[in-house]
């Protein structure tokens, strides 16, 4: 949690960021009301319009630009004088490495988590490949996160958590018999988010696991947000696949939510065995559900 940095400079910088309201909301794990609201108030406090809404767009203004230009250098000296002040989180530091099977939402929540128990936290988002394993045995600090199998690795250390369930979120119109039609599953794709790196890998890896059991199925990568593509399955347009403890945060009016019985997922941790079984508990603890 921030000392120093208030939500509504922290919400401001995200949504200059982004332009995108759904985008910020996503970054910053909130919804977009309390973001909406957050903007509204501070457009209230300056008497200056900051953005121009076009439905989940923000267009920033004139006055926009020039606060966050005079604002910007003043934010990243806050965040710097936040880890240098901060004795825990300069004592907890870890680099994350998320592999693409796990949704981007989840990795949202992940950091979310360990921003509020006061650790310092740098990650990025690949699909995870030996160079991945490399970096985690030259680097103590550093623990990878995959729905996926990978061969076992010298001085790796792997934990692996609980069996889940994998749901499909779909139209409230379809149902489990529609799955092996092809006609209907030709107009409704599995929607995965287009990603810049291994984004054809994890295409690969979903066709395979489910084109045994489902090969009616069409998977599309698309350049949209957790909300927009919810908004596709809710119109009818589109489906989604993701672990239980995703699924499990949508209750929406229009969806239909079915388990796969012959298809479970496992969320596997691994780590350098520099790290201290003491230090790791806590870690994990994170990823438990």
């Amino acid at each position: 949690m921030n000392t120093f940095i208030n939500k509504r400079l922290q919400y401001f910088m995200m949504a200059m960021e982004t332009q995108c309201l759904n985008k910020a909301a996503e970054q910053l794990c909130i919804t977009r009301s309390p973001l909406g609201k957050s903007l509204s108030d501070l457009e209230s406090i300056l008497s200056e319009r900051l953005f121009i809404r076009k439905y989940n767009k923000l267009e920033p203004t004139e006055i926009a630009f020039k606060i966050h230009k005079r604002l910007l250098p003043i934010y990243h000296e806050l965040l710097s004088l936040e880890n240098d002040l901060n004795p825990r989180k300069r004592g907890k530091k870890f680099h994350i490495i998320f592999d693409l099977s796990v949704p981007h939402l989840m990795v949202c929540n992940f950091i979310k988590q360990f921003d509020i128990a006061n650790f310092s936290v740098t990650y990025h988002y690949v699909y995870v490949a030996a160079k991945e394993f490399e970096f985690l045995l030259a680097n103590k600090h550093t623990i990878l996160i995959s729905y996926r199998s990978h061969v076992p690795i010298p001085h790796i250390k792997k934990i692996t958590l609980e069996q889940e369930s994998v749901v499909i979120c779909c139209p409230g119109n379809i149902h489990e018999n529609d799955f092996s039609s092809r006609e209907v599953m030709n107009n409704i794709p599995i929607l995965i988010r287009k990603k810049s790196n291994g984004g054809d890998e994890l295409k690969g890896m979903l066709s395979n696991v489910i084109g045994k059991t489902y090969p009616c199925f069409r998977i599309e990568d698309v350049d949209e947000d957790m909300t927009s593509m919810l908004l596709s399955v809710i119109n009818g347009k589109a489906m989604l696949i993701m672990p239980e403890r995703i699924a499990g945060l949508f209750n929406i009016k229009h969806i239909n939510k079915y388990e796969f019985a012959d298809l479970k997922v496992s969320l596997s941790i691994h780590y350098n065995n520099a790290i201290g079984d003491k230090e790791m508990r806590e870690v994990i603890g994170m990823f438990e559900r």
